[in-house]
């Protein structure tokens, strides 16, 4: 049985993932001069609603992500507190939040207004979501298996991964994995209820 918590992440990262892939084709099939604003607000919400997954993945319910409005930077502390640490190094990242966040926050994307801030190039934008959505990923999904996406039931105890890419042969039996391929080991893993 997948949590209330795992549930309402995932709906925010997937609808991350539709914001990104609507700025994407937006940008592949027109020119983004007459549709900045657009191609922009859909990026900048792809950026805030991927962080809030990440902030909703540590247990934050729907009124405090709310009351986080939509100030970016405020998004990515609270993120990287909650285990999107190392993104806030990434200097793309860092730079699309930077263009992107005080427009976002304004609400510049969606009225008309004269925007005096200067956006960034959209394909290094569409880059840096990208980077944003895959660490995300990785922090709302640990429990999915990696080649079928199904969510396992957190009620079984996480099995200690730092010993991944290590000789198995070495490794004690029990919650550790021992011998085979690493698809092999993953999949005995997942079978015993380890954090993927």
């Amino acid at each position: 049985m997948v949590s209330g918590v795992e549930t309402r992440s995932h709906c925010y990262l997937d609808l991350a993932k539709s914001y990104g892939q609507a700025a994407s084709q937006i940008a592949s099939t027109v020119d983004l001069q007459g549709t900045r604003s657009p191609f922009f607000m859909l990026v900048s919400h792809a950026v805030e609603l991927s962080l809030k997954a990440v902030i909703a993945a540590g247990g934050t319910d729907d009124e405090r992500l709310l009351n986080l409005g939509h100030d970016l930077q405020l998004c990515m502390r609270f993120a990287c507190a909650r285990g999107l640490a190392g993104d806030s190094g990434d200097p793309n990242v860092v730079a699309i939040l930077g263009a992107l966040g005080p427009p976002h926050m304004a609400q510049a994307f969606r009225y008309p207004s004269y925007l005096s801030w200067s956006l960034p190039n959209p394909t290094d934008a569409l880059d840096a979501l990208a980077r944003l959505l895959a660490r995300t990923e990785g922090v709302v999904n640990p429990l999915r298996h990696p080649w079928t996406g199904e969510v396992r039931n957190r009620t079984r105890g996480p099995t200690p991964l730092s010993t991944l890419g290590r000789n198995w042969e070495d490794q004690p039996v029990g919650d550790v994995i021992v011998g085979g391929t690493e698809r092999e080991q993953v999949h005995r893993l997942w079978r015993l209820g380890g954090r993927l």
